[in-house]
């Protein structure tokens, strides 16, 4: 699945809700009740570049285990956990915290 990254006021505010993204867009996965054997999940921002040219490039890339998804309490699970859950992840350097 692919989604945009919705702009902010702030740096850290984009950041915090791409997390918030990907955590919903997993828990409705998870109560849809389709069995899940792999999700995966990018996100997509404008980035614009040293000479001033503007390209929607990849910035996260996230993958889930249908098994971890079903080990999650999704309502005491932080957003900000997102990625120590996943099989793997790849976060771009300017979405890192």
């Amino acid at each position: 699945m692919t989604f945009a990254v919705g702009d902010n006021l702030t740096g850290n505010m984009i950041k915090a809700g791409m997390r918030h993204r990907i955590r919903n867009v997993l828990k409705s996965i998870v109560d849809s009740g389709y069995e899940t054997k792999v999700v995966v999940i990018i996100g997509t921002f404008d980035i614009v570049d040293k000479f001033g040219a503007k390209e929607e490039s990849n910035v996260v890339r996230v993958v889930f285990t249908g098994e971890s998804l079903a080990r999650v309490n999704w309502n005491n699970f932080l957003p900000d956990d997102i990625y120590s859950i996943a099989e793997t992840s790849w976060v771009h350097p300017i979405m890192k915290d």
